[in-house]
């Protein structure tokens, strides 16, 4: 049942409009808090940065965003761990790629 479980998570999590413009967002480029809730600002309405935070840790934490401090820029960086999510439900394995 635990992969059940955490296949669960990761599409109810994943089953947001916003988190997967996130996630598109990072497909090739490493971006800030700021630089990716300008954006949810614009194409969503979504008013707090907090939310759009929210939004960004629920990836963080299922592992498909990793957050970087980026010493150049002094600023927090998110980017893609992997371009590819497959679910085989036969065997009920994930793979991130």
């Amino acid at each position: 049942m635990k992969k059940i479980d955490n296949i669960s998570k990761i599409l109810k999590i994943i089953s947001s409009p916003v988190k997967i413009r996130i996630l598109n967002l990072l497909v090739d480029k490493k971006l800030s808090l700021q630089d990716i809730h300008s954006v949810i600002f614009k194409e969503f309405k979504i008013k707090y940065p907090q939310t759009t935070y929210n939004y960004i840790e629920d990836l963080v934490e299922i592992k498909l965003v990793k957050k970087t401090y980026d010493q150049q820029d002094k600023l927090l960086k998110y980017s893609l761990i992997n371009k590819k999510l497959i679910i085989n439900f036969e065997n009920m394995e994930l793979d991130m790629k």
